[in-house]
């Protein structure tokens, strides 16, 4: 996983697991070689890629919620 520290916080400040993304391995090398804002402005921006998942994991809880409460 990595943080997500640009755009987000003031230098020096370490984000919480809220800013948390999931990378493989060689994408959090990359990001460490190219630069946190380099790496994302030439991938994914990761605004999007954390909007995306917090809908999932919306998606998926209200599906659990419902299975469990009916029990």
């Amino acid at each position: 996983p990595a943080h997500i520290r640009y755009g987000f916080l003031a230098k020096g400040v370490k984000p919480g697991d809220d800013l948390l993304l999931p990378l493989s391995p060689n994408q959090h090398r990359l990001q460490h070689m190219m630069g946190e804002k380099l790496f994302w402005h030439s991938h994914l921006s990761p605004e999007t890629l954390m909007e995306a998942l917090k809908a999932l994991a919306r998606e998926r809880y209200r599906a659990w919620k419902e299975t469990n409460d009916n029990r």
